[in-house]
């Protein structure tokens, strides 16, 4: 990881987050494997606040109360992009061809418009180790900027349907 810290502060990009990634085969289940990179993130947000609304009391006065509805979960990171492979999860589908560089991404907006569900691992490093799994995660929007002599940079925000802390951290390699 250092390697590739390293290689990007050369072209004037620092990242500070390791967040990795894996595609779940069923909605809200995290898969096995949430080791894939995303790419050099830059800033990362669990986006974790209460869903509550207010409402009036039964008490006879003019006391309100707060009804808690449960968790609103809106992870939103922005990374640069160094494949096409997690576009897919704001577009639908992805395919690849070539056997070697360059190698072609042809990314398609899915028929269904039903875009496939994710589960972020947010790396907390230090001592001890720990992470935010956020699972059933599904890509509410995507924005990608470019500008001349820079890489590509995208701004993505999710909804997930669940946060949990996770003690274990896999290796991820890019």
């Amino acid at each position: 990881m250092n390697v590739i810290r390293e290689g990007l502060k050369d072209k004037g990009m620092v990242f500070n987050r390791l967040v990795s990634y894996g595609e779940e085969t069923s909605y809200g289940v995290a898969p096995s494997d949430v080791a894939r990179w995303i790419g050099g993130v830059t800033s990362f947000n669990g986006g974790v606040e209460t869903a509550l609304e207010e409402a009036v009391t039964l008490s006879g006065g003019r006391l309100r109360g707060y009804v808690l509805h449960g968790l609103d979960v809106r992870p939103s990171l922005e990374y640069y992009i160094q494949t096409g492979q997690f576009l897919k999860y704001a577009l639908g589908s992805v395919s690849d061809s070539g056997t070697g560089p360059p190698y072609i991404h042809t990314i398609e907006i899915s028929s269904g418009y039903d875009l496939p569900s994710i589960s972020l691992l947010e790396h907390r490093i230090g001592n001890p180790s720990h992470g935010y799994l956020y699972t059933g995660a599904k890509v509410e929007s995507l924005e990608v900027s470019w500008e001349e002599d820079s890489l590509l940079k995208a701004s993505v925000e999710l909804l997930a349907s669940n946060v949990d802390k996770v003690n274990t951290l896999p290796a991820v390699t890019p």
